[in-house]
């Protein structure tokens, strides 16, 4: 733990705001009880004239029953009780955890590959040589072969350069040969403004980064980790752990694979299982006067050895405070090393600092330029673990071209690092000590201004560039150009934006309303990243990210932008088949668009509704509603409302078995679409025309329909509607008996299918491979498709009733020809029970089924 918290109250320990209150008496009682009049004298000599506060106001902080805190004032509050910077820091951060303001982003990002290193590398050859021996050549004859892989926790104080050793020995490693390919992460154990990363995060981003699509990653967290060990296996790679904060973040991200290596880093011991600890201490004597000596050159440094040395104590011979002393030297090229040395001596007489980096950080930080000091605070305002030139840019207030020159510069005196061309972070302590400045050197107004710069750049960034990415799928135009207005970034691939920078847009949607002026943000980065997290499959962070727009605009009082979040959530919950939770938020987002008297919303919810209620057995409800959204639609135009409409209510219809009234829809909707110009949704329409049309037994039609669509999505790259009628496709050649056909069809769409969300329509397909594998006399193999449907749709929680009734029914075929008459029955009956909600005419023929073919020992069939 560390000194300055000893026998203080830890803000820490608190899990409600009444405890966080109870911590702030503790304090005041710890610093000799000062009157509240002290208390609000003193926060008021720290804050700009505009800004103090009264008594009561102060008071209020340490008062039981608050349902919110000022995280400032109440910081304020700290500094006035014991101005430590470190200590009231930690109580910001307690106060961001706490209130739920900050809490752990869904998405992490994994880099493939390696942080740059910069400069040189001196010290540390023993560690070194010892783990490159051990990692040795697995296959060599020479040595046996491992078992299990190579985990090697390194350890040690704050600044004491854990990451810059692992690091620069991940890179020899994969220099040495034995190690192929590298994934870096920083686990955020010991963040200033974010708690640490969470593994199952960790673990989707992991696979994201081993090449499996988003959809196809499990829920559960055993599930991940399993599908992970599947992943690294005969894999030679390298896992560096940055930052962790305790073993039970780490265990569940460790390889099983013998060829893999794990680096792990922590401030605290870690008891990781069957890993090698690494203690990594100061630097010796000898270490740090090389480590100057290189850094400034022999022939500068060999007139005061005696100076060198000096400067090397006075930084506790860490590698942290070594590297910020060393940076500020080389900017004062006019200095000489005994003239550093002074000066650290009389830093360190006349200030108050606990360790050799306290003291380098306060050197380095006084002898820059006001102008740069000024970006340097503006930088540790960015909530993420690490930003770009142009979100630097707008913190500052700064052109782009005037920050590059800052940030390279801030970076050659090690206060931040490059870890990326053009992307910098901080190391933890700099971030804090920083941070802590800021807070007392800014107007609280200013801070504000530049977080509000910092999320209108996000915002107009992230709605160009989800922009971009929807004309990308939605067009076979030629490969991107630069747009005319001649923005470097449109040269980038769609979307790469987005990626990079997905955890930071996280972050600052979770940021307090009470931190800046732009209420409205939370929602319209909800609305604006929705499809492109759709596309990705990221619907985790979706319902994250429109949760917390739910909640900013709820304390905001804004009921529009709450019920637009909240259909955001519903139409989520929908593209992951989970209708039940859909139903509910629509329910919500409802009664929210009444209260604003907006009848385009209520439409809207009434459409969804309908589309939900169909697909959980509701379809006589959800054709009358959508009979009712079409007649509106109608009196409105024939656009492509219009046309979605058409499709819903031929979706419900399908689901009754009135197939000729969807036939009918589908062919309006399709004429409709052509007239519009509208490839989209023509594709669609007939995509579902086509799959109606087989249950008419019109084969021939379907096929062409079917084959049009299918060329017309590839055209166009609708890789969902693609899937659709290749299985769709498949029904038509199962249908004429062509069973190798119709095989081939179904398992390009399940590929297809499983990039994309459409999870109801993947169960289909194995349900069509079910079908053929019967079809061709093998129940044994149908039996096997059938589960993998069956469990699919239990463990992702699909409730769409077609779909589950064809699986019950197509397991009880498959096990009456095994045999297992009692276990067919079973699943019939299930079945049956299936068709009743929906289709009429399929529960009269399972019912007659059901009455021919009933075990003595079951019960009579329902209805």
């Amino acid at each position: 733990m560390q000194t300055w918290l000893d026998g203080l109250p830890d803000p820490g320990q608190a899990s409600t705001l009444d405890e966080i209150a109870e911590q702030l008496l503790q304090l005041k009682q710890w610093a000799g009880a000062p009157s509240y009049e002290t208390i609000t004298r003193r926060v008021n000599e720290a804050r700009p004239p505009g800004e103090r506060v009264g008594r009561s106001t102060v008071v209020d902080c340490f008062r039981p029953g608050r349902r919110r805190l000022d995280h400032d004032l109440v910081t304020s509050v700290v500094g006035a009780l014991h101005p430590d910077p470190g200590y009231v820091n930690h109580w910001r951060q307690a106060l961001k955890v706490r209130t739920g303001a900050s809490k752990a982003p869904d998405h992490v990002r994994v880099l493939h590959g390696l942080p740059g290193v910069s400069g040189g590398f001196v010290g540390r050859q023993d560690i070194i040589a010892h783990v490159r021996h051990l990692a040795g050549d697995p296959a060599s004859p020479s040595r046996h072969p491992r078992r299990t892989p190579l985990v090697f926790t390194v350890q040690g104080m704050a600044g004491a350069g854990k990451t810059q050793l692992a690091v620069h020995l991940a890179h020899l490693l994969l220099t040495d040969g034995v190690l192929d390919e590298a994934a870096y992460v920083d686990l955020r154990g010991f963040h200033e403004s974010q708690p640490p990363a969470d593994p199952d995060a960790v673990l989707d981003s992991l696979l994201r980064l081993l090449g499996v699509p988003g959809q196809q990653i499990p829920v559960r967290t055993a599930d991940r980790q399993a599908l992970y060990q599947e992943r690294v296996a005969g894999r030679r790679m390298l896992i560096l752990l940055d930052n962790a904060g305790g073993q039970q973040q780490v265990t569940p991200l460790l390889p099983q694979e013998p060829q893999c290596l794990v680096l792990i880093t922590s401030r605290r011991v870690l008891a990781v299982p069957q890993a090698e600890p690494v203690q990594l201490d100061p630097f010796t004597p000898p270490e740090s006067r090389l480590y100057i000596t290189d850094a400034l050159g022999r022939t500068a440094t060999s007139e005061d050895a005696r100076a060198v040395d000096r400067i090397a104590e006075r930084c506790g011979h860490l590698p942290l405070a070594l590297a910020l002393a060393t940076g500020q030297m080389r900017a004062r090229s006019g200095w000489t090393p005994t003239d550093h040395a002074d000066w650290l001596d009389e830093r360190r007489e006349t200030g108050q600092f606990e360790s050799g980096v306290a003291l380098a950080l306060e050197v380095s930080y006084r002898s820059l330029p006001p102008g740069s000091r000024r970006v340097l605070r503006a930088l540790t305002l960015h909530p993420g673990q690490s930003f770009d030139t142009a979100a630097a840019a707008a913190l500052a207030d700064l052109d782009v071209q005037t920050m590059t020159g800052l940030l390279e510069d801030l970076a050659a005196q090690h206060l931040i690092r490059q870890e990326s061309p053009g992307r910098y972070t901080f190391h933890d302590l700099i971030r804090e000590f920083v941070a802590a400045l800021a807070v007392n050197e800014d107007r609280r107004v200013d801070r504000r201004q530049a977080l509000n710069r910092l999320l209108d750049h996000y915002l107009t960034r992230t709605v160009r560039e989800t922009e971009r990415v929807e004309q990308a799928s939605s067009s076979a135009a030629s490969p991107e150009r630069p747009s005319s207005e001649g923005r470097p970034e449109d040269s980038e691939a769609p979307g790469a934006w987005l990626d990079l920078e997905l955890s930071n847009l996280v972050a600052t949607a979770q940021m307090p309303l009470s931190s800046h002026d732009r209420q409205g943000y939370a929602g319209g980065l909800s609305a604006a990243l929705h499809r492109y997290l759709g596309m990705r499959g990221l619907d985790k962070i979706a319902l994250s990210v429109h949760e917390q727009a739910v909640r900013v605009a709820r304390e905001a009082g804004d009921l529009h932008g709450e019920a637009d979040a909240v259909m955001q959530l519903a139409m989520t919950e929908m593209r992951r088949s989970a209708f039940p939770e859909a139903l509910a938020h629509l329910k919500v987002a409802g009664d929210l668009y009444e209260r604003c008297d907006d009848e385009t919303g209520l439409l809207s919810v009434l459409s969804y509704r309908a589309v939900a209620e169909a697909r959980t057995g509701q379809a006589r409800a959800a054709r009358r509603n959508l009979l009712a959204v079409l007649a509106i639609r109608r009196r409105t135009g024939d656009g492509p409302e219009t046309i979605r409409t058409l499709q819903n209510l031929a979706g419900a219809e399908f689901g009754m078995g009135l197939y000729q009234q969807a036939a009918k829809n589908l062919e309006e909707a399709m004429t409709l679409a052509r007239r519009h110009g509208d490839a989209w949704l023509e594709a669609v329409s007939l995509c579902n025309l086509g799959g109606t049309e087989v249950k008419l037994g019109r084969l021939a039609e379907a096929e062409a329909h079917l084959l049009e669509a299918l060329e017309n999505a590839r055209t166009l790259a609708f890789r969902t509607t693609e899937g659709v009628a290749q299985l769709n496709l498949g029904d038509v050649y199962k249908e004429q008996g062509d069973y190798r056909r119709a095989e081939t069809f179904f398992r390009e769409s399940l590929e297809v299918l499983k990039e994309g969300n459409h999870r109801s329509a993947q169960l289909a397909a194995y349900v069509g491979l079910g079908d053929v594998a019967l079809a061709q006399g093998n129940p044994e193999a149908a039996v096997r498709e059938y589960l993998v449907a069956h469990d699919g749709a239990r463990n992702e929680g699909v409730v769409d009733v077609e779909r589950l009734a064809l699986i019950e029914a197509g397991l009880g075929e498959a096990y009456q020809r095994l045999g297992d008459s009692q276990l067919a029955y079973e699943h019939k009956q299930q079945a049956h029970r299936l068709w009743l909600k929906i289709n009429k005419t399929e529960a009269a023929r399972s019912a007659r089924e059901l009455s021919t073919r009933r075990p003595g020992a079951a019960e009579d069939p329902p209805g």
